[in-house]
């Protein structure tokens, strides 16, 4: 049942089972349906990456498949592209991340369902030194969802 739930839930989605799998798997790599179930939750955004959480922590609702592809949820989400992230950034705060801080990581420290940490030097004020701070950004679109 669970097999055909998610085969159906990525054709109604209009999704092709093809786009999902591990990056450089072997060709004869096959996605479980319980992967390409959390690898859809994934694209379709934060609220269904909560759900994915919700539910990897329910043995009396899912088979252990699932709760194992669902507890990647927890703590191995991919982070969105930098460039978005700066976007929100900017947008936010209303000035460019290089007038507010001396250094920023080029890359995510970590990566969750509603944001994404870098790693930054706040500029300090005359006289006083930068100070290393962490930033979290929101995910485009998680105030919609």
């Amino acid at each position: 049942l669970t097999r055909w739930y998610a085969q159906s839930m990525l054709l109604k989605l209009k999704l092709n089972p093809q786009q999902y799998g591990k990056a450089g798997a072997p060709p004869d790599f096959a996605p479980t349906p319980a992967s390409l179930m959390r690898e859809m939750l994934c694209r379709l955004g934060p609220a269904f990456v909560k759900i994915g959480q919700a539910l990897s922590s329910r043995p009396d609702l899912l088979p252990p498949a699932y709760l194992m592809e669902f507890e990647q949820l927890q703590d191995r989400i991919p982070p969105f592209p930098n460039d978005q992230a700066f976007q929100v950034l900017e947008a936010e705060l209303g000035v460019s991340v290089s007038t507010l801080f001396s250094s920023f990581s080029p890359e995510p420290v970590a990566a969750a369902s509603l944001g994404q940490v870098y790693r930054a030097k706040l500029r300090g004020s005359p006289g006083q030194p930068d100070m290393d701070v962490a930033v979290k950004v929101q995910r485009p679109g998680v105030a919609q969802s």
